[in-house]
């Protein structure tokens, strides 16, 4: 169904139409015609193609579109685990209002500001309950927040390993996993790259808040590792996650369907154009000019934007066409010729130039060139410094110091062992899932009795309950 975003532009028609219908009288009254051209019947025709192409860029203006037209469209996601801690130890204050209330606001914020991702939500204690599902309706995890209620859950005792071997067995493809807790009850081995522990606790500690008992809880100082996100403000916090998950480099493709607006003002642009040239010009300077329109000009503009809009930038010879073709190349996986295209581009914009580089080390280090991924890192960094550039310039760094270690270790290890290792690990697929967004409504749903069961599994049998 068509409207207008500026319908409100739609009242200019008014006098163009009055003019329309009057054109007779308008046309005996000597009003816009010479004596001598009242009856060239050309004038009257080639008038009224001004008049129609006045109308044309009167609903150009209107800005029509086609509303909540269903595209398939393909993105590179993560899928993201945020694992919350239930247990009593969370109500803590020495993070105020609570340690576990500082979490959810940190789940909260991340499942709204991140848009790409499918994020799934965990509670867990001595048991692991999974909260939501994998998926990009991020809505669920905020509506699950609001109604969990931790009067409920009796456990004292966490156990993070349980909370590891639980997402081990979901298999999910290459998930980062943030786990928001002030450290479990166990020594840990959080030595895995894509675990980042969020320590929500001070080493100082808090007195729980329970009767008839003097309870001291503390950060446990083995819950951390090379990746540990230490708190010190919502925000700050908020955004290390997020920036995690943006230079994120195990990405998979992903199908969805988004309702966009189909914009139609460039269409009754080119038809008032047209109208235009054919009203005002002779026959040959009509043939010329709209030759030249649909030869040059359509191909450097007006193409151009059908271009974007259908997001075929490779077609586009300027600049800015280009970087969005390599972009789009490089979200397609096919970084060989990605980097090709950002090699060849050439700017004297200290911006520009840096981003580039930026872009190409990331080129690199996606075909394992860690070694170019680093120079051209330094590069961008040298030139300007962003965040981003110095995070995946250390994992480079790491990747690059990793492989003379590996190709050691290659020697040391029994080949039959090796070679069994690594065809598991190449043996993983992507996999491109079709996700059906939720709405609002659908989600609204409270935690059963059943829930808090699972959560509370471990009560009864608590070694350490503190």
């Amino acid at each position: 169904m068509i409207s207008f975003e500026y319908y409100i532009a739609l009242f200019l028609l008014i006098p163009a139409i009055i003019l329309s219908i009057n054109l007779k009288n308008i046309q005996q009254k000597n009003i816009i015609f010479h004596k001598d051209t009242i009856n060239n019947s050309t004038n009257k025709i080639n008038f009224k193609l001004l008049l129609l192409a006045l109308i044309m860029m009167i609903i150009a203006l209107a800005k029509p579109i086609i509303k909540d037209t269903k595209v398939n469209t393909t993105i590179l996601s993560s899928n993201i685990i945020l694992a919350l801690d239930l247990s009593a130890s969370m109500k803590a204050d020495d993070i105020y209002p609570s340690r576990l209330e500082v979490a959810k606001d940190i789940i909260k914020q991340v499942a709204i500001l991140n848009t790409m991702d499918n994020l799934a939500l965990f509670g867990f204690t001595t048991n692991v309950l999974p909260l939501s599902p994998m998926s990009m309706d991020h809505s669920l995890i905020v509506n699950t927040l609001d109604i969990l209620n931790i009067d409920y859950i009796l456990t004292k005792s966490t156990s993070i390993q349980h909370l590891q071997e639980k997402i081990k067995s979901l298999n999910y493809n290459n998930p980062l996993i943030f786990i928001l807790s002030d450290g479990g009850d166990e020594l840990l081995n959080l030595d895995n790259l894509d675990i980042y522990p969020v320590l929500l606790a001070t080493s100082k500690g808090a007195k729980l808040p329970i009767q008839n008992q003097f309870v001291i809880s503390q950060l446990n100082t083995t819950f951390t590792n090379s990746n540990d996100i230490v708190y010190k403000n919502t925000k700050q916090c908020v955004d290390d996650i997020l920036n995690i998950i943006k230079n994120h480099t195990k990405k998979i493709n992903q199908n969805i369907v988004v309702n966009e607006n189909q914009e139609l003002f460039i269409y009754f642009l080119i038809f008032a154009f047209v109208l235009f040239v054919i009203a005002v010009l002779d026959i040959k300077a009509k043939i010329v000019w709209i030759l030249l329109f649909f030869g040059i000009q359509i191909q450097a503009g007006i193409l151009d934007f059908y271009y974007i809009k259908t997001q075929n930038y490779c077609k586009i010879d300027n600049f800015q066409g280009q970087y969005n073709c390599a972009v789009m190349l490089y979200k397609k996986t096919d970084y060989t010729k990605a980097l090709n295209i950002f090699e060849k581009l050439t700017t004297n914009e200290i911006n520009v130039k840096s981003n580039l580089y930026y872009n190409i080390a990331n080129c690199y280090f996606m075909k394992k060139d860690y070694n170019k991924a680093v120079l051209n890192y330094q590069k961008s960094l040298q030139l300007i410094y962003t965040k981003d550039a110095k995070f995946n310039l250390s994992k480079a760094l790491f990747k690059h110091n990793q492989i003379p270690q590996q190709s050691k270790n290659k020697k040391q290890n029994n080949d039959k062992n090796f070679k069994s290792k690594s065809t598991q690990q190449n043996s993983k697929i992507l996999n491109l899932k079709k996700v059906k967004l939720i709405t609002k409504e659908e989600n609204k749903y409270i935690l059963g009795s059943k829930s808090y069961n699972m959560i509370n599994k471990g009560y009864i049998d608590e070694k350490q309950p503190w």
